[in-house]
């Protein structure tokens, strides 16, 4: 079965009980900034958020989810033909309206965690799910180390505001001496985004460091 990460809002609530019903791995979580947390944090196969959700720092999530992960991305909502086309178009893999069927979810599931080469979907169209992989403007985020992976959590559970040296270095090493460490991995990371242009380490000088999402270049803010 599927680990399924499910932002709630009033348009994916009902899909926490159907797909747990279904057996899967349900993972709900109550804000962008945990959304980011968790697709960091887990092996996800999909995620389900709301269409016209909270924005992360001024910018659309949905843009830089498809950049973060791999995971299939469903957008429930209730849009017309237009802002379905711009959610397949910033990365989402499929669209459902509302009010969500319980044996539509179910099925698209099941066709969007089934081995690539057997999928079928989306939105009617069988060749839909890679041309929305091939829409993606960057490659997705390189692997990360288990210390780039907590330097990374921290500067996003402080998205929008700066962290001192000493105060990252706790984050991650349970040590706010690590000043020299938390340089040399802030530089690797920095190094591992320097393609994607959606996120970037600032450093505020003689403060610390800050982490800033922008909408990805090629899909515009």
């Amino acid at each position: 079965m599927a680990a399924v990460l499910i932002l709630t809002s009033e348009e994916t609530l009902p899909l926490v009980a159907i797909l747990a019903g279904a057996g899967h791995r349900v993972i709900e979580v109550h804000s962008s900034g945990e959304a980011l947390h968790e697709v960091l944090r887990r092996q996800l196969d999909v995620v389900t958020i709301a269409d016209n959700g909270e924005l992360v720092e001024g910018v659309e999530l949905l843009p830089v989810l498809r950049q973060m992960t791999a995971a299939s991305i469903v957008v429930v909502g209730e849009g017309e033909q237009s802002r379905v086309a711009q959610a397949l178009f910033l990365g989402a893999d499929v669209y459902l309206h509302c009010p969500v069927d319980a044996d539509e979810i179910r099925s698209r599931i099941h066709a969007l965690v089934r081995p690539r080469s057997e999928r079928r979907s989306t939105n009617g169209d069988p060749k839909q799910f890679e041309r929305n992989r091939a829409r993606a403007p960057q490659p997705y985020l390189p692997a990360l180390s288990p210390v780039e992976l907590r330097l990374m959590r921290a500067l996003l559970r402080r998205r929008g505001g700066v962290a001192s040296p000493e105060r990252l270095a706790a984050d991650v090493w349970g040590d706010g001496d690590k000043r020299a460490s938390l340089r040399f991995y802030i530089r690797r990371l920095r190094a591992k985004l320097e393609s994607h242009s959606f996120l970037r380490i600032l450093n505020r000088k003689g403060i610390g460091y800050r982490l800033q999402l922008e909408a990805p270049a090629a899909l515009g803010g």
